[in-house]
């Protein structure tokens, strides 16, 4: 048995006795009087339990303020990077925490958290990711189908993907555990704003798929005769009021 296993039994059974006798109780499991003294009045605490305070930094009440945080940019799908958390625990302390207390705290609240790579999502994707309105939708589109007698071959799905020119596709961020295994956090929401190249997709109920479109941003001398390839073509036009290129 442990040292510290002895000093723990020692502490219970002087926390038994009506008159707790040091001396004694320190002399029936072979310790220090002092150290255990010490250790029963909590003026010193485990060699363990100083190593992890000292590690640790923040005191419960301030890690619990960060867990907050971290669940509340969860919500709204902007859950923080490593070094946000790492600079929110500085802002607590008034002084720098080392490179892997993120991926400690993180280990230390791993039943609420979980640190994955996720890819960015535009704003309005994300704000539209509700199940209610998914249920609305398709409740619409079965009765629009039945009432119409709309037929699979005439029904066509237009998606569009982004690509967000000069962001990077993943970064490493610090979730909610509840959260991510529930799938209502798939990515992170990003501004919108920026110049994006798309592409445009369709495809029919019954399988079949029309050719891809390709929309960037720029003017027609922007096109180049080496992007084409046989079967391709482009077209010029007016997007709002930008002008655009499509090819198939």
């Amino acid at each position: 048995m442990s040292n510290e296993e002895q000093i723990q039994l020692a502490i219970a059974h002087l926390n038994r006795l009506e008159k707790p006798n040091l001396t004694a109780v320190a002399k029936k499991f072979g310790l220090n009087r002092s150290t255990l003294s010490k250790r029963y009045k909590g003026i010193s605490v485990s060699k363990q339990q100083s190593i992890s305070e000292t590690r640790q930094r923040l005191n419960e009440v301030q890690e619990d303020e960060i867990l907050r945080h971290i669940d509340a940019l969860t919500n709204k799908f902007i859950p923080p990077t490593t070094q946000i958390v790492k600079n929110l625990a500085e802002e607590i302390l008034h002084a720098e925490v080392g490179k892997n207390w993120p991926a400690r705290f993180v280990k230390r609240h791993q039943d609420r958290l979980c640190r994955v790579y996720l890819r960015p999502i535009d704003n309005k994707c994300a704000s539209a990711e509700n199940p209610t309105t998914f249920k609305h939708f398709y409740s619409l589109l079965t009765e629009a189908i039945q009432k119409y007698n709309l037929r699979p071959q005439d029904t066509y799905n237009f998606d569009e993907k982004g690509f967000l020119i000069g962001q990077t596709s993943k970064k490493l961020r610090i979730v909610s555990k509840e959260a991510y295994k529930s799938g209502r956090v798939r990515g992170v929401k990003q501004d919108g704003n920026s110049e994006f190249i798309s592409l445009l997709a369709a495809i029919s109920a019954d399988g079949t798929a029309l050719p891809p479109a390709l929309i960037y941003e720029g003017s027609s001398n922007d096109l180049q005769s080496s992007w084409g390839s046989p079967g391709c073509g482009f077209s010029i036009g007016i997007l709002g009021q930008k002008e655009a290129a499509s090819g198939c």
